[in-house]
């Protein structure tokens, strides 16, 4: 392998607690990650992408639906489902094959792409879980093809080497020609493309994954606040809608910035949540966009580096500590927004980590927030969900434990399942004889057979907001 592309394959797998799979596995699960994570705007699970030995030549497959990594075919249905009747979204497919030599192979290049030909042409009887589930997600799609942006799905696949593509090797028309035409002639596709990942190619995929989140944006009123201790700086601003929905929170592809929220109690919770449906309703009714910036809460930001000059703000590193459910809605009603959308903006410089989790907790106080969800962004409780990341499934899925630190965080993951709308939850995947135990309102939900969880320690939340645990 090139010791640049094995270098940072030897960081991946160090982040992502990959040690235990050899060097070729390693180097598949970076592959997918990097050509995934291009197209997914949301979290994925690696480990519900990977194929296995009985892989037909495709190392990752992953179907994404409206920016999200779907894994079951029940997932896909749900997501269906809960669609407005005017309303369409993007379906893509995702196909990858990794080599760590240093030569694209023609041989291997076609056995992708016929892999990925046998899948759809109807081709049900295969050994690998994960084809299997994408050839089910595929039916869900085609009976929901109406709801489907430009009637069918996209289709895009990764061959990848860390070896030099060159244009003069006959493989555009040998591999890659044959293969699109194979895969057009089925009809399923409204645009397809075969795209050889090369080491140059590969490195820049992984540098997006990792590059600092910048922003620049034009603002009006800015109002410089008092000196605050542990904040640099701290400004109130009106921000034209449109182009902070541009400028901010759409990356250069045009898919929102997920990782921009990452500090933020909750996910975003859906079109059908009552508030989402009301910000979206006003945002739909043109006559009423002059007073978005008085109806709305606005956005809170957070960065260690915040630049203000005349009437244009930069910030980089930033998060969205507040307003994740407006920014969200602003994103999926893009196309409605006009001129007259203005948005109230606090913009706050700091660096310090428990100041940023009271101005997480101070901003969200004045929504409906409970007080085990405002945990969710203190420290002991980011070192709990580290603590359970640094476990692996060791092949038993049904023992691996997951803390969900945010409410919703592992929606369409397939992990676990609850009935109680808090965070602060563990959960597995395919639960079953789930059993739960709730402790002022923080629930802890123990889902294996022979594991149990013991609070060794419990203080109430509300005086002092500490605990500990035991696990045996």
């Amino acid at each position: 392998m090139h010791k640049i592309i094995a270098s940072y394959v030897k960081q991946f797998v160090r982040e992502n607690e990959l040690c235990d799979l050899d060097e070729a596995a390693q180097f598949e699960y970076f592959v997918n990650y990097c050509a995934t994570w291009h197209d997914a705007v949301e979290a994925f699970d690696l480990e519900r992408i990977g194929t296995s030995d009985n892989d037909d030549g495709i190392d990752g497959a992953a179907v994404i639906l409206d920016g999200e990594v779907i894994t079951t075919a029940e997932e896909a249905r749900e997501i269906f489902k809960g669609l407005g009747a005017r309303r369409s979204i993007e379906a893509r497919y995702v196909f990858c094959q990794a080599k760590r030599s240093e030569s694209f192979d023609l041989g291997d290049m076609l056995k992708l792409g016929t892999g990925v030909a046998s899948l759809f042409a109807g081709n049900r009887d295969m050994k690998d879980e994960v084809l299997a589930e994408v050839a089910a997600i595929h039916d869900v799609v085609v009976e929901n093809v109406s709801y489907v942006a430009n009637g069918r799905p996209l289709c895009t696949l990764y061959f990848a080497c860390t070896g030099v593509w060159n244009e003069n090797n006959g493989l555009r028309g040998r591999a890659i020609g044959p293969t699109i035409e194979n895969l057009t002639r089925l009809g399923l596709f409204h645009e397809l493309a075969f795209v050889p990942v090369d080491r140059d190619l590969l490195i820049a995929l992984w540098m997006k994954t990792r590059e600092p989140v910048k922003a620049t944006f034009s603002v009006k009123g800015t109002v410089a606040l008092p000196a605050i201790k542990g904040v640099s700086e701290a400004y109130l601003a009106l921000a034209p809608g449109r182009e902070f929905i541009t400028n901010v929170l759409t990356d250069q592809d045009g898919r929102i910035r997920t990782s921009v929220f990452e500090q933020n109690v909750r996910a975003f919770l859906g079109d059908d949540n009552p508030v989402n449906a009301r910000i979206r309703v006003g945002l739909e009714a043109s006559g009423k966009h002059d007073r978005f910036a008085i109806n709305n809460n606005g956005i809170t930001i957070v960065a260690p580096d915040v630049r203000v000059q005349s009437d244009r703000v930069s910030v980089t590193d930033f998060q969205i500590v507040n307003g994740c459910q407006t920014s969200h809605v602003l994103y999926r009603s893009r196309d409605k927004v006009s001129d007259e959308v203005w948005l109230p903006l606090k913009i706050i410089e700091a660096q310090d980590p428990d100041v940023v989790a009271q101005l997480v907790e101070s901003t969200n106080s004045q929504t409906t927030v409970s007080a085990a969800q405002f945990l969710s962004i203190r420290p002991f409780t980011q070192r709990i969900e580290a603590y359970f990341n640094a476990f692996e499934d060791d092949g038993d899925t049904e023992r691996r434990l997951f803390f969900e630190r945010r409410t919703n965080q592992y929606a369409g993951q397939n992990i676990g399942s609850r009935s109680h709308p808090e965070s602060g939850c563990i959960l597995n995947r395919l639960p079953r004889n789930p059993q739960y135990f709730s402790v002022n309102s923080w629930m802890i939900v123990n889902m294996s057979y022979d594991r149990y969880l013991r609070s060794k320690t419990v203080v109430d939340f509300g005086s002092c907001e500490v605990f500990s645990m035991v696990f045996v």
